[in-house]
């Protein structure tokens, strides 16, 4: 859930939750059959929002445009195209018919649900979240969701393991946490970047939540870990440049976009092991006990 700061927009974020300084503890409210009560936004039961129905992101902010289908020359393309992939088989596997999505912004993956879906965030000033919370402490009843989504979130909160207890509070048993964060990535205050994980230490965090993890997907290996870290000077220069400037940043991050796939496919031909990635989406389940 987000707190831009405006010289310091990372397109590659999709909401960051802020937790300075902590909330008190929101007021638990009753879930009804298809509803969910919402007391920050009028104290009034809100129906959970199909992707049909006429959505309260109507105009994206600019930095959350690319995430769904990135542009080769958008300086994340690698990283992202390989996300919004894995969420989308993520999500066709989970089939969830309520979806709560943590520092949701101004929604980029909302597409990918046919199910309800509740976006919580801490401000309304990149998209129209359903309701203003903390992540650590949201308006919801306990075991209210089929999947809880949190991309690149979790790296700006100050307690990560608070974060992922809250989320598998709201999970029925048996319900599924989709969160992605980043590995190795430039450090993007918004307004605070705490965190950077290994594979292992992620697995670690979301475990020592109470969640049980299936499996972790990379967004990408040791070449496009390096030429992400590169590119990521040039994609503001993209942004900010003048007319000449952007098209030849445009170019320069196409080609170098292009190249990341093979070397990645060579290093791990030839049986490298796992060095770093940009980021990596974890498939973790509330136990059913």
């Amino acid at each position: 859930m987000r707190g831009r700061q405006n010289d310091a927009l990372d397109p590659c974020d999709s909401g960051s939750m802020q937790h300075d300084p902590r909330p008190q503890s929101a007021p638990r409210q009753i879930r009804t059959p298809g509803r969910v009560r919402l007391p920050q936004i009028g104290d009034a039961e809100m129906r959970p929002q199909s992707r049909h129905d006429d959505p309260p992101w109507a105009t994206p902010h600019d930095v959350d445009r690319p995430r769904l289908r990135p542009s080769r020359s958008h300086h994340g393309y690698r990283h992202l195209a390989l996300l919004a992939r894995q969420l989308r088989a993520e999500v066709s596997i989970a089939s969830p018919s309520l979806t709560i999505d943590l520092g949701c912004g101004s929604a980029p993956y909302r597409e990918l649900f046919d199910g309800g879906y509740v976006g919580l965030d801490l401000t309304s000033s990149h998209g129209r979240p359903h309701a203003i919370a903390w992540a650590e402490a949201t308006p919801l009843v306990q075991s209210c969701a089929d999947l809880v989504l949190s991309t690149q979130q979790l790296e700006h909160v100050r307690d990560p393991v608070g974060v992922l207890r809250e989320a598998a509070r709201i999970l029925q048993p048996g319900g599924t946490l989709l969160l992605s964060t980043h590995g190795v990535w430039p450090h993007h205050p918004d307004p605070h970047d705490y965190w950077r994980w290994t594979e292992e230490g992620l697995v670690q965090t979301v475990e020592d939540a109470g969640l049980t993890v299936q499996r972790v997907h990379r967004q990408g290996e040791l070449f496009t870990t390096a030429i992400s870290l590169a590119t990521y000077p040039i994609g503001g220069l993209r942004r900010r440049g003048g007319s000449l400037t952007r098209t030849v940043a445009a170019l320069i991050l196409a080609l170098l976009n292009s190249i990341c796939a093979p070397l990645d496919w060579l290093l791990t031909r030839r049986g490298s092991r796992h060095y770093a990635s940009p980021s990596y989406l974890v498939v973790a389940i509330r136990p059913e006990f």
